[in-house]
C-alpha cells in the first residue's frame, strides 16, 4: 500500500510538472488547494480518495486511470484537451490565431468560388 501511494505521488508530481508548476506549494496556491494537504499527497505521505484523485486528474488534464494505476497513456491527446491545458494567455493566442485562420479561409473561399 505504501509503495502504491508513492507511485501515485510520483505521477501526481509528473502531472504538476507537465503543467509547468515548479513545486507542490505553487500548485496548491495556483489551484487554491490546501497547501499542507496537497504537499502530503504529492510527497506520498497521505493517500488519496477517489474523489480527490478525480479532482486532481481533471485539473491537470490527465486520465484518472493513469493517475491511480499508471495505465498509459497519461492523457487523451485530442487537440481540445491540449488547448484546455494551456495557461490563459497562451490559450488566447491560440484562439486568436485560429480566428485569423478561419477569417482567411472564408476570404479565400469568396475569391475562388
Amino acid at each position: 500500500m505504501e509503495n502504491e501511494r508513492e507511485e501515485i505521488a510520483a505521477r501526481l508530481r509528473q502531472a504538476r510538472d507537465a503543467m509547468g508548476l515548479r513545486n507542490a506549494t505553487e500548485a496548491a496556491n495556483h489551484f487554491k488547494w490546501n497547501v499542507i494537504t496537497y504537499r502530503s499527497h504529492e510527497n506520498g505521505l497521505r493517500g488519496l480518495t477517489l474523489s480527490v484523485a478525480a479532482e486532481y486528474a481533471k485539473t491537470y488534464g490527465v486520465r484518472l486511470e493513469w493517475l491511480v494505476t499508471g495505465a498509459n497513456p497519461m492523457r487523451d491527446f485530442g487537440i481540445e484537451n491540449e488547448i484546455a491545458l494551456l495557461p490563459d494567455n497562451q490559450m488566447k493566442e491560440v484562439l486568436d490565431t485560429w480566428r485569423g485562420i478561419m477569417a482567411l479561409t472564408k476570404l479565400k473561399g469568396k475569391t475562388t468560388g
